[in-house]
């Protein structure tokens, strides 16, 4: 008794592990671009940390760092850079609003992104 069989009994294997793999890869690329997307709009977002310092795409900043960052996003072709601060939840807001008077300071135009 043979039994014939059909093409896409043969290729539903192929095509199960092809959509996995596109799923996989949507879970890992997508929350990177939408993290990315404000970075594309001129925003600097600065995570401000629980001990006061500052963080940047999961890199933590120096004072030169940041200037040196600023200077950076300042000279590239595009909008007018704008910083956005998110503070941590279990940040103080007296810390909050000394990291806010500091950034002012630079002259660009800031957010606050409350958790």
């Amino acid at each position: 008794m043979s039994r014939s069989v059909g093409l896409l009994e043969l290729l539903a294997p192929a095509l199960l592990g092809t959509s996995l793999a596109l799923v996989l890869l949507a879970l890992v690329t997508v929350p990177q671009r939408r993290a990315q997307r404000p970075a594309a709009g001129g925003v600097l977002a600065l995570h401000l940390l629980r001990d006061g310092g500052l963080r940047a795409w999961n890199r933590r900043l120096e004072e030169t760092e940041l200037a040196a960052l600023l200077r950076a996003s300042e000279e590239r072709a595009g909008p007018r850079p704008r910083l956005r601060l998110i503070p941590h939840p279990s940040l103080p807001w007296g810390m909050v609003r000394e990291r806010l008077e500091r950034l002012e300071r630079i002259g660009l135009p800031l957010e606050l992104q409350l958790p």
